[in-house]
This record gives structure tokens, C-alpha cells and sequence, in this order.
């Protein structure tokens, strides 16, 4: 059976949900305790400014991006997004590294009120974030936006973007608002294709993302949609698989929240699971390989997959390899 990808590419383009006065212009209703409605910046929010990537150069840091989660209750996630295939996780080969696609950074509870942004509550993650490199995990938690106690709070364009600045103007900060199956999906996108993540991935989230114009233009949304849907099945097949392996190697504390659900696709538990979803992911590899089942995208989303993994001109624009 044939289902369509939600078009997701396009309504980021669209105007945000939240109105800058939203932001703004809460008072007493951003205490700490109930309240009935989410909080204004419930949302996940993509770090875009330059801080990590010049932490990558200065300190020769793994590869990963900064994610804040702000859940309707006002608690937050602070998480660093790694880039490394299902399998292939450092924790397989030391195990102070942290078993998780996402690791925690921090966690807080936010307080926004009369445009200042508070973190409250604020306790490290658990997970060493970089092996037993203790002086990198200080100045990673320090300098992620929850290492901050206090921000003043800049709203910019439709709402979908966040700009944060430290009450001494030292620091400042730029997130995005993005869905969470959205990063997953972008994610899966530069794994699958085998592109550097360090050297690529910020040109190549612009220009999903609308922020930055595609070489050449005339790219479509729906072809970028379509690959993107099925590298994500892809990449959920391959963990899945690889999850096998995993239970017997560790102790089973996995996170992997990075990958998305997809209905047909269960950890396996047996050998002939397990070489069944390999063989999806084989048909996959190749253009014209047969499904046992019916897969969760059409025809046409796995042409476009095709195209992309082609490595041909459109993954050159797609990925500013050009």
C-alpha cells in the first residue's frame, strides 16, 4: 500500500507558530508550577550559529550539532546531535563514551518572562560526551545555551527562528525551530549518502531549510522531500539490524532518538528478522530491487531516493558538493 510523505519541506517555509509577542510578552503565566497551556517555545530548536563548528576547528571536537528540547511543561532537554551510523557508535569501542545518537548535555526548566530566558534547575547529563576528554565535556556544557543561566530573548522573522543574547552581549546564539522527524529525516539524509557531516552539513540544512538558495535553483521541494523520507526508512532498517549486535555487545542502555518509527520496522528477534530487514535494506541499495512487503513510500519517493544516492548533479546541489 502506497502512503505519501507529509509535506514538511514547504511548511517550514511557512509562517511559525508562535508570534513574537507570544514570546514576548509573557508575564506571571511563565512561573514554575501548572498552567494550562504549552509553554510558548515547546518546540525542538536547531542550533545554526557558528559556536560549534568553531569548537570542532579550535579543539578537533566529533562532529555534532546543538539541539535544545523545550517540552509543554516548560522542562528542558539540552542534547548534542552526533553523526554516526547505527553500529558504528564510539561506545562500541569505549565504553565512557555515551551510548546515544542525542546525548544529554543538560537539563533545566525554562522560564520566560518580559523577554528574558532563564534556565532553572540546571543539571549535567550524566553521559561523558567525549570519552575521557574531561576538559572538552567542561566547555562543551559550558558554553551550550543552557551553561548560560540568563538570555535576553531577540525573536526574529516568522517565529520559527530564535535569536539569544547574554545580558553582557558576549554571546549569542541563533536555533531554529524544526520538527522532530524533520532533523531525524536531514540526519538520515547525510548518512545514507555517505557525506562528511563536518565539512557539509551546515550548507546542506540551509538550503533544506529555505535559508540558503540551492546552486543552480530549480531543485525541487518534492524530490528533496522523497529522498529524505526513504534515507530515513533506510537508516531505521539499518539500526534496527544493527540493534541485534548492539544487545549482545552491550548492556542494553541504547538511546537512539534520532531514528525514526517506522511501523514494519521492530528490533528483531531472531536471525531470520534480522536477515529479512537486512534484505530490505539491500533491495534498497539498488534501484530496481524487489520488496517482500509493501514498503512505507511509493514508486516515485524511491525513484527520487535513486536519483539522490546517484551521487549525480542533484546530490551535488543537494549537498553543496559543487
Amino acid at each position: 500500500m502506497e502512503s505519501r510523505a507529509p509535506v514538511i519541506i514547504s511548511a517550514i517555509r511557512v509562517a511559525g507558530l508562535l508570534l513574537v509577542a507570544a514570546w514576548v510578552g509573557q508575564s506571571g503565566a511563565q512561573e514554575t508550577g501548572a498552567r494550562s497551556d504549552p509553554h510558548p517555545l515547546a518546540s525542538w530548536w536547531l542550533a545554526v550559529d557558528d559556536l560549534w563548528p568553531r569548537l570542532r576547528n579550535d579543539a578537533g571536537a566529533a562532529v555534532f550539532e546543538e539541539l535544545l528540547i523545550v517540552h509543554d511543561d516548560g522542562t528542558v532537554e539540552n542534547r548534542a546531535v552526533f553523526f554516526q551510523p547505527p553500529g558504528e557508535e564510539a561506545c562500541l569501542f569505549d565504553s565512557a563514551q555515551p551510548c546515544s545518537d542525542a546525548p544529554l548535555i543538560a537539563t533545566a526548566r525554562l522560564r520566560l518572562e518580559n523577554g528574558i530566558l532563564d534556565f532553572e534547575e540546571r543539571r549535567d547529563g550524566n553521559a561523558s560526551l567525549f570519552g575521557g576528554n574531561a576538559e572538552l565535556d567542561r566547555r562543551l556544557r559550558s558554553d551550550a545555551i543552557t551553561g548560560l543561566e540568563s538570555w535576553i530573548v531577540i525573536a526574529q522573522g516568522n517565529g520559527g527562528e530564535l535569536a539569544l543574547i547574554s545580558s553582557d552581549g558576549r554571546m549569542a546564539r541563533h536555533l531554529v525551530r524544526i520538527s522532530p522527524d524533520l532533523l531525524r529525516r536531514l540526519r538520515a539524509g547525510i548518512l545514507v549518502a555517505n557525506i562528511s557531516a563536518a565539512d557539509y552539513w551546515r550548507c546542506y540544512v540551509d538550503r533544506i531549510l529555505g535559508r540558503a538558495d540551492v546552486i543552480g535553483g530549480g531543485m525541487s521541494d518534492q524530490l528533496i522531500e522523497d529522498y529524505l523520507h526513504v534515507a530515513s526508512y533506510a537508516l531505521s532498517l539499518l539500526a534496527a539490524s544493527r540493534s541485534w549486535e548492539a544487545a549482545a555487545s552491550s548492556d542494553g542502555a541504547w538511546d537512539r532518538m534520532m531514528i525514526e518509527a517506522f511501523d514494519d520496522v521492530r528490533a528483531p528477534r531472531s536471525d531470520a528478522e534480522r536477515a529479512e530487514l537486512d534484505a530490505r535494506l539491500a533491495a534498497l541499495a539498488s534501484s530496481d530491487g524487489a520488496f517482500s512487503a509493501n514498503p512505507p513510500f511509493t514508486a516515485t519517493e524511491r525513484a527520487n531516493f535513486s536519483t539522490i544516492l546517484s551521487q549525480g548533479e542533484e546530490a551535488r546541489r543537494l549537498f553543496c558538493l559543487n
